[in-house]
């Protein structure tokens, strides 16, 4: 497994609405990049190691160079980039017609799915995938930034929305703002080139939630409030940068 392996992405229609690709799918395509990278390991999505490990993605940022209005099929590579302390750092290369329209990149954590603790030592309790040193984005892995946010939507965490690991599967945090939009906030979103993601806490079966939006400088921001517990689960900035297509 390594970089220069290309896999393929198929996407369908039901993944779009008028305004082209539902901004949720952005991290879906990654998501389905990742699976095609791991299937043939036991390392995989929502797949617990040992009966014991699994990995959660606590950070991401995507960098749209190209909207997908229309349906198309995407190609894409995808490599492990070597760790910093607990933190495992994955990059996405996703290409159209031959020529990139994303690139991104994320840190995950090794969970210990019996207690919810972060595994930390220096080796991990199975075997490593080779490292490629090669990263295409800058990430934070925390967003620590008090802002004003006003309420746009409550909602509650079904079984449909719980992953094998036993908590809410990390693609539901973007549809849960995605279905809080109103056209006006889709447009808006829509002229926004990066995405930055931070999964902060876990969210279970019956907890309550609330959908939120603020603004950080020119960044609009949505945060997702655990009612249940008062602690915020998830964070999602959308800004405009410079992108250096390679």
């Amino acid at each position: 497994m390594n970089e220069d392996k290309i896999y393929n992405i198929l996407l369908n229609e039901s993944e779009y609405d008028k305004y082209g690709l539902k901004l949720y799918n952005y991290l879906k395509i990654v998501t389905k990049l990742s699976y095609e990278h791991l299937k043939q390991t036991d390392q995989g999505i929502n797949v617990i190691i040992q009966d014991k490990y699994a990995w959660a993605v606590i950070a991401m940022k995507l960098h749209i160079l190209k909207p997908l209005k229309q349906l198309v099929n995407l190609t894409g590579k995808t490599w492990y980039a070597g760790k910093r302390g607990p933190f495992y750092r994955r990059e996405y290369e996703i290409f159209l017609n031959g020529k990139q329209m994303m690139v991104g990149g994320s840190y995950s954590v090794l969970l210990n799915v019996i207690d919810r603790s972060v595994y930390r030592k220096r080796e991990l309790p199975f075997e490593e995938l080779i490292m490629t040193d090669k990263q295409l984005c800058e990430i934070e892995t925390s967003f620590k930034e008090e802002i004003s946010y006003t309420f746009l939507k409550e909602g509650k965490i079904l079984e449909e929305h719980i992953d094998a690991l036993g908590h809410t599967n990390h693609l539901n945090y973007m549809k849960f703002i995605y279905e809080s939009l109103d056209d006006d906030l889709i447009k808006e979103v829509n002229t926004y080139n990066t995405l930055d993601l931070f999964f902060q806490k876990e969210m279970i079966k019956d907890d309550v939630f609330t959908v939120n939006k603020g603004y950080l400088n020119n960044n609009l921001v949505f945060q997702i409030y655990n009612k249940t517990n008062g602690e915020v689960a998830f964070t999602l900035k959308l800004s405009n940068e410079e992108i250096k297509v390679c």
